[in-house]
């Protein structure tokens, strides 16, 4: 592989050094790319980079056993299939009665036709655990949503545990350090999960459900379809296939950005015996919750971060600009949006099955171009795969090409620089007295976003713990 990051390399003679230009690339620099940046090779100098760190195959995947070849099939099907009976309804799908039963579609999509009893029985043990207490949801929803909602809650109940246990790096350590972590660690318990950006609250009331805790939902929005929406605009199933459950922990909601409240007027617990959750917040949406948390000295005991649209970041709000100076090279907006842009490749699996139709309809209009210059296939506007994609796929081959259309490996390249990106924000995590990993919380077919920082912080002094006056809501 050295070899290859060579040849890659010699390529690139006399392409800019840094990124405070753009261009020009030479004939020859595109070619290099488009023959030797193979995902083998760009995987390979992710891993070199990183040293095992942040790398996707290093990454952990908690939830691995559950994503079966067969129901990760079965999923993909379901979710297409959702997806396009929301574009056929176009508007009229804003109206309610496309919402079926929480729970409904996941459990036919999971645990039917399953060759692997156990699986299934696994699957509907969490779809019920997770839904039994839910509004009703339209099946797009719940495809999109309920597998991460699931993911983050079992992953946050898997990190509570191992703070009990003392089981963190920290507390493994045979020191004094360690030691006093790991008391403090016996006598942790979770008292409140705040979940930032939380919309609708069905993350939030999930998590406060299966962590027998109070949630909080900071977000300047208030969704009708929230699940703290009183009365609520629409009713639900009537006769459940699953007999519904009442909640049995409050669910706090402050409707205000974030950065415009105070930790001690919004939520009912210290930072030490609290999780937050900032799922898909936009651009620098994480690094300026961060930024907050400590100047209001309120870092929570466990964190967990799922960045979205890196492409959004901005050099002014990123967690820590000395990092994109002296170890990316960047030190302006521009330098950071030639770099960050490169994460808009990573491709939806809307986007991804759109890609592999255009493939399959290149080959077609190639061998039919080969059998009969005036074939007309060529040129058809219409498929029997379906009118949306075969468009988007007419479209791309029609229309003028770009330098994504050249590169193979689009989703690898996207995956670096989110790395590097998020290698910035785990750093400062770890300053901060935190142990940090990256996990793969949910396959990419149901994100291409599907990775989180989790971050576990060691136990705060006695003081601290102790001092904190819990405010009356």
């Amino acid at each position: 592989m050295t070899h290859e990051l060579g040849q890659l390399r010699q390529s690139l003679a006399g392409t800019p050094t840094t990124l405070q230009h753009e261009g020009p690339l030479q004939d020859t620099s595109l070619i290099g790319i488009r023959d030797l940046a193979t995902d083998a090779t760009v995987t390979h100098l992710r891993t070199s980079l990183f040293h095992g760190d942040l790398c996707p195959c290093a990454a952990t995947n908690p939830t691995a056993h559950l994503w079966t070849r067969n129901n990760t099939q079965a999923y993909h099907q379901a979710l297409l299939a959702a997806r396009q009976a929301r574009l056929d309804e176009g508007g009229a799908f804003n109206g309610y009665h496309h919402l079926r039963e929480a729970g409904a579609i996941m459990r036919d999509t999971f645990c039917k036709g399953t060759c692997d009893p156990h699986l299934a029985e696994e699957w509907r043990r969490l779809i019920h655990l997770y839904t039994a207490f839910l509004p009703d949801r339209s099946h797009i929803h719940e495809l999109e949503n309920l597998p991460q909602e699931v993911a983050i809650g079992e992953l946050l109940r898997d990190a509570v545990a191992a703070v009990r246990r003392g089981t963190t790096a920290a507390n493994r350590e045979d020191s004094e350090e360690g030691r006093e972590d790991a008391a403090g660690a016996e006598a942790f318990a979770l008292d409140c999960v705040v979940d930032v950006g939380g919309g609708n609250g069905f993350l939030a009331a999930q998590v406060a459900e299966r962590l027998h805790c109070d949630a909080v939902v900071v977000d300047p929005f208030f969704p009708a379809h929230a699940i703290d929406c009183c009365p609520r605009v629409w009713p639900d199933t009537p006769h459940r296939t699953h007999a519904a459950t009442r909640r049995r922990h409050v669910l706090h909601r402050t409707t205000a950005l974030f950065r415009d409240v105070r930790w001690a007027d919004v939520v009912p617990a210290a930072p030490a015996r609290t999780a937050l959750i900032a799922k898909h917040l936009c651009g620098s949406g994480v690094d300026e919750v961060l930024q907050q948390l400590e100047a209001q000295g309120c870092l929570p005991r466990i964190l967990v971060l799922a960045p979205c649209c890196f492409n959004k970041v901005t050099f002014d709000a990123y967690i820590d600009p000395v990092y994109l100076r002296d170890v990316m090279g960047i030190a302006s907006e521009a330098a950071l949006a030639r770099v960050h842009r490169l994460t808009d490749w990573n491709m939806s699996c809307y986007q991804s099955t759109h890609e592999a139709l255009l493939v399959r309809e290149e080959a077609t209009r190639r061998r039919c171009r080969s059998a009969a210059p005036a074939c007309s296939c060529s040129a058809s506007p219409m498929t029997s795969d379906g009118n949306a994609a075969h468009l988007f796929s007419y479209q791309r081959r029609s229309g003028p090409r770009s330098i994504v259309n050249s590169i193979p490996c689009t989703h690898a390249f996207a995956l670096l620089v989110e790395g590097l990106l998020n290698y910035g924000r785990v750093a400062w995590l770890r300053s901060r007295d935190y142990e940090v990993r990256l996990v793969q919380y949910v396959p990419d077919v149901v994100t291409p976003k599907n990775k989180c920082l989790l971050a576990i912080r060691r136990s705060p002094p006695p003081t601290w713990r102790n001092s904190y006056r819990r405010p009356s809501m």
